[in-house]
């Protein structure tokens, strides 16, 4: 097993990708992504071949975690792309359409790489896809077969998970061998994405235990970078989770056989990180360039934004265990400015947000605009002020001063002007100093708040950072900045 941790350390750091950080993540991807999963069930449901080769890679690893009907124990069954486009051909798993309940769900993505979830009523798959040569093709399944009522805690089985990746981290560290082995199953499939001779194609290589053994059997141990875990979703005993690195993801399958999880499937991706040289910034001085994935979809990258005004955001996030009412607040804010004024235009002007979390998070932040504004709304008006504490009354007029608006927002239905970007390694946000674990009385993986005014060259023309939560530069206050300092 020395060999394997000595492959997967060449395979993180040294393996050269064509996906990189600055390709666009763009809305017609995740309609790809999410065409390639339906192809892939409904055209099994429906006997039709075409969709089915046309949603696959020709390299697919697929696996069942299923049962003996003798012992009961638990084992992978393996199919490939042409066992699956003859099965539709064959139509051996036609289904009328009102009896699919189909449930799909893109768990996360990358440049070039993807996790979903594509749930039906017949089965329960997990989905790793690549973008080759400008098409999204699923390349790694995991499924199972569904059950009557779930019989595991899902948040429970979820920290089960993260620790045993816990595991895997420190056994590699400490190069324990025998842990590493026991962690990764037997059967590993470890794709990634290399480029060929010929410029703007790629090819997916494909890695196995066996193949590490040969190629390492006389290298020495090197060390790895440190890396963030992410378990995405559980679905009994098979799983899909995510190890983020400063260069490279890797989207994980898991299945649990004998009460233990190990590792199945692998979709490794590049992504150098162009945040990495972020500097604290000084009024005067330019801001480090950085390049991050927006929530609504698209990469934002500051060089690419020269010969504008950038007004960056830096909320606060986390405040204990709820979500910080101020940040939805000052968002709301700056959009009801937008609408009404349009900054941007009359400004030269891009407005971005930055905070701390990975994608699925944000997503959830994006969610929650109404509910957020609802409580400032009860803060505000608590009821009768001759019965309320007084505590509570001044409470009630420190948020009426800080948050005089009122903004309604509709579930589903949430205006988001500004590219929200995902900084979940917080690359952008500890280099510029703004990341912290405890600030303002709360212990909580959080941004100090701040506001950075950029000039069309990229100079810090304004910079604030918050004292406390409450203390931010409202609206108006941005609004005389704007004036000021915003150049053509």
């Amino acid at each position: 097993m020395k060999k394997i941790i000595l492959l997967f350390l060449i395979l993180l750091i040294s393996l050269s990708f064509l996906v990189g950080q600055n390709a666009s993540v763009a809305d017609d991807d995740r309609a790809a992504i999410a065409r390639a999963a339906h192809d892939y069930v409904e055209g099994y449901y429906d006997g039709d071949d075409k969709r089915m080769k046309r949603a696959l890679s020709p390299s697919l690893s697929k696996r069942g975690l299923v049962f003996s009907a003798r012992s009961g124990a638990a084992y992978l069954q393996q199919m490939n792309t042409e066992t699956l486009i003859e099965a539709a051909r064959a139509g051996w798993g036609k289904l009328p359409a009102e009896q699919r309940q189909i449930d799909y769900q893109l768990l996360e993505i990358g440049t070039h790489a993807a996790s979903a979830r594509i749930f039906t009523a017949k089965f329960k798959d997990y989905l790793h896809l690549t973008k080759q040569n400008g098409e999204w093709r699923i390349v790694n399944v995991l499924w199972r077969l569904p059950v009557e009522k779930e019989a595991v805690n899902k948040e429970n089985e979820k920290e089960t998970i993260r620790m045993r990746l816990e595991e895997f981290r420190e056994a590699l560290r400490q190069g324990n061998y025998e842990r590493v082995e026991q962690i990764l199953h037997p059967a590993l499939v470890f794709h990634s994405l290399n480029e060929t001779p010929e410029p703007g194609k790629s090819m997916l290589l494909e890695r196995n235990a066996d193949y590490f053994i040969d190629r390492t059997r006389a290298l020495a141990m090197g060390t790895i970078p440190d890396f963030r875990i992410s378990v995405e979703d559980v679905c009994e005993d098979i799983a899909a989770a995510r190890i983020t690195m400063a260069n490279a993801v890797m989207f994980l399958h898991l299945a649990r056989q004998n009460n233990e999880w190990r590792i199945v499937n692998i979709l490794q991706e590049q992504t150098a990180s162009a945040a990495a040289g972020v500097q604290p910034a000084a009024l005067g001085s330019k801001m480090s360039d950085f390049t991050m994935a927006s929530v609504q979809g698209k990469n934002v990258s500051i060089a690419g934004l020269r010969g504008k005004n950038v007004l960056i955001i830096f909320p606060r996030g986390r405040v204990g265990d709820h979500w910080c009412q101020v940040c939805h607040y000052q968002y709301a804010e700056l959009a009801e400015l937008e609408k009404r004024l349009q900054l941007r235009k009359k400004y030269n002007l891009e407005i971005i947000f930055v905070l701390p979390y990975d994608r699925a998070t944000l997503e959830h932040w994006v969610e929650i605009f109404p509910e957020q504004m609802a409580v400032i709304e009860k803060w505000k008006n608590p009821g009768d002020p001759a019965k309320i504490s007084l505590g509570a009354k001044r409470w009630m007029e420190t948020v009426r001063l800080h948050f005089p608006k009122k903004f309604v927002f509709k579930a589903g239905n949430i205006p988001t002007p500004f590219p929200i970007l995902i900084d979940g390694e917080r690359t952008v946000s500890r280099g510029l100093d703004l990341f912290t674990l405890a600030w303002d009385n709360s212990k909580v993986e959080q941004n100090i708040p701040a506001v950075y005014l950029l000039d069309s060259r990229g100079t810090v023309r304004f910079k604030y950072v918050s004292q406390n939560t409450l203390d931010r530069p409202d609206g108006d206050y941005l609004l005389e900045v704007l004036k000021k300092f915003t150049t053509r």
